[in-house]
């Protein structure tokens, strides 16, 4: 396998930009603690996903070297380490301190056989990781991301010709911008509010855990530790702190700062989202399509009960690549 790189500068960030990322780091800092209750989806739904994707594409009979973009918590190499071998390496990087803190701890805990690295990341991700790599994963990261363009260019002077990128659970246009399947969802979010607020009047009746037990439910009322306001607060009282912004910013503000490219974050942008296609064409031109998978065709809706995921597996079977959330792996030219 060739291990040959492009060299180039970095094009400077703009003050956009450079705002976006900054919020993203000081977000996922404030967030490290209480990101694995806030984010069900990543270390429940996915972890079949990312088992198939080491069993399909990481199992080799040579020693490979794996570098995660935006490790978080070590979700990737902690469910893609069991599949590797004692001489392979897994580079888990971040922008945030905390969360990279968090992520050494839990791996600590895994005591994985392949070697395992860290990387506090910046910008420009040249400066901080020199060496190509086989594989870079990118879960639920890309969405942060205020310049793709500059950051696909990076990671594909990363990865050597027959390397492997992935890129999991990011937005999918398609489905957005689907006129059936997103009205599908608001219905189904229509009808679920009604539920809701039935829910709430027994409730406010003190009748909701009998009728919950009468039904062998467990509550469905949210954590108030969850809420949103304190960590809203933190991240305000952090950016102020720093001389970022001089007033706070309301949770929708901030929402749409942090995913920066989510079609829901903070309303709704229908042009925001990622086309696999235009993603290939635009930005990774050097890289073919070897996998692709989208899920979540009621979105966040999907996984609510029997019926909705039953639902989603129709629209799936009718709709395979226009699920609200993809998958894909890609392979350099």
């Amino acid at each position: 396998m060739s291990h040959s790189r492009r060299s180039g500068k970095m094009r400077p960030l703009n003050s956009n930009e450079r705002f976006v990322i900054s919020v993203n780091e000081i977000f996922h800092d404030v967030e490290a603690e209480t990101y694995v209750q806030r984010h069900p989806e990543i270390f429940v739904d996915e972890v079949e996903r990312w088992k198939n994707i080491a069993t399909e594409y990481l199992v080799r009979d040579y020693p490979i070297t794996v570098l995660d973009i935006g490790t978080g918590t070590g979700f990737v190499p902690l469910v893609i380490g069991p599949f590797l071998k004692r001489k392979d390496t897994v580079i888990c990087s971040d922008i945030s301190t905390t969360m990279l803190r968090m992520c050494r701890n839990e791996i600590a805990k895994k005591q994985l056989d392949c070697q395992v690295k860290f990387i506090r990341l910046n910008e420009d991700l040249g400066s901080v990781v020199q060496d190509p790599v086989d594989v870079v994963t990118v879960n639920s990261v890309l969405h942060h991301i205020p310049n793709v363009d500059e950051f696909c260019s990076q990671i594909s002077t990363l990865i050597p010709q027959g390397g492997l990128l992935i890129v999991a659970h990011e937005p999918n246009k398609l489905f957005y911008n689907n006129w059936f399947l997103w009205r599908s969802y608001l219905l189904l979010r229509l009808l679920t509010n009604a539920q809701t607020r039935v829910s709430s009047m027994f409730e406010n009746l003190g009748l909701l855990v009998f009728i919950e037990s009468l039904l062998g439910r467990k509550s469905t009322q949210p954590d108030s530790t969850l809420k949103s306001d304190s960590l809203v607060h933190k991240l305000n009282t952090r950016l102020m702190g720093e001389g970022l912004i001089k007033e706070p910013m309301t949770a929708a503000e901030l929402s749409a700062t942090v995913d920066f490219h989510v079609p829901t974050a903070g309303g709704f942008h229908k042009d925001r989202g990622f086309d696999i296609s235009r993603l290939l064409k635009d930005q990774l031109p050097n890289f073919d399509l070897i996998h692709f998978d989208t899920y979540e065709h009621c979105f966040a809706l999907t996984s609510r009960n029997l019926f909705t995921r039953s639902y989603s597996n129709l629209l799936k079977r009718i709709s395979p690549e226009k699920g609200a959330t993809f998958l894909a792996v890609l392979r350099k030219c």
